[in-house]
């Protein structure tokens, strides 16, 4: 197993950028949604399209953070999540010229293929 931390990670605009176009590229070319021409994303789905782009980014913060740190993920299959609350919140105020910061808490351990781990100002050891 491993310890749980708090990790506080800010997400550049570019990265948030990128990953709102990848995913919007993706919703195109399966959005069939009647009253709307084919790949047209409806205004009602952009929430989503949002909650994606966010957890994408979160994926990749969260994997360099961890690997900056010398620590990986304890459990692969499971993986952290943001609250729903937070979530929402990210989700209302995201712009995809903007970049993001939040908060999760996720188990990470020592990665054997590293040192020890350098704990940064980012991670916050919970007892």
């Amino acid at each position: 197993g491993g310890s749980k931390y708090n990790i506080a990670v800010k997400v550049d605009a570019s990265m948030a950028k990128g990953a709102f176009g990848g995913i919007m590229k993706d919703f195109k070319k399966v959005a069939q949604f009647p009253g709307f021409r084919k790949g047209t994303i409806p205004p009602f789905m952009l929430p989503k399209v949002k909650e994606f782009t966010i957890l994408r980014c979160l994926e990749k913060t969260l994997t360099l953070v961890a690997t900056q740190e010398k620590l990986k993920l304890a459990q692969s299959v499971k993986k952290p999540v943001l609250d729903d609350e937070q979530t929402l919140a990210l989700v209302r105020a995201f712009k995809e010229t903007q970049g993001f910061a939040y908060t999760i808490e996720a188990e990470l351990m020592p990665n054997p293929d590293g040192d020890d781990p350098g704990l940064s100002d980012l991670l916050v050891r919970e007892e």
